[in-house]
């Protein structure tokens, strides 16, 4: 790529080094879905807060926003995130925090989840699903990816020090 600059070289840079860190809102409307598929109920969106990339040991903050047409029991949406080869590396389900729930008719519904994942830095993809007592609803894999980054400290050590420098013969 190319940077051209018009103005103060300190803005620009750190304009520039910010691209995807506000919040990245995903419309999953547009999204093809894998097997089966109800139409009473729809996935709509998902905000990653974060943007598209943290650091490590910082929370990710996601909310999914969905519509029922009908009423659903015992309805359990989830997303996971796994690696770049489709490794499931976490998997979070409403049902941790939101037991039997249950929707009525049409209504629109978003559940909001914070945690902190744990993960070395990398590429990672988001995938999200629901079912509920009649069985499955919807699922969505490889919404998109984040990255994770090498935490501040690690950024701030020196060079030979850092993990992910490789070799180094003195």
């Amino acid at each position: 790529g190319q940077i051209s600059v018009t103005g103060n070289i300190k803005k620009v840079l750190g304009d520039y080094a910010n691209i995807g860190k506000g919040k990245s809102s995903i419309d999953l409307t547009t999204y093809s879905r894998t097997g089966t598929k109800n139409n009473d109920f729809n996935l709509q969106k998902l905000v990653i807060n974060n943007g598209n990339y943290i650091y490590e040991q910082e929370n990710v903050e996601l909310e999914l926003s969905f519509k029922t047409n009908a009423s659903f029991k015992e309805l359990v949406i989830g997303f996971s995130i796994t690696d770049m080869l489709n490794i499931p590396l976490i998997e979070c389900r409403s049902t941790s925090s939101i037991r039997n729930f249950t929707t009525t008719n049409q209504g629109d519904y978003t559940l909001k989840a914070s945690f902190t994942p744990n993960l070395k830095a990398g590429s990672y993809n988001i995938n999200v699903g629901a079912r509920c007592s009649n069985g499955f609803l919807e699922y969505i894999p490889s919404i998109t990816h984040f990255e994770i980054l090498p935490s501040k400290n690690t950024i701030e050590e020196e060079e030979w020090q850092r993990t992910s420098a490789g070799l180094v013969i003195t």
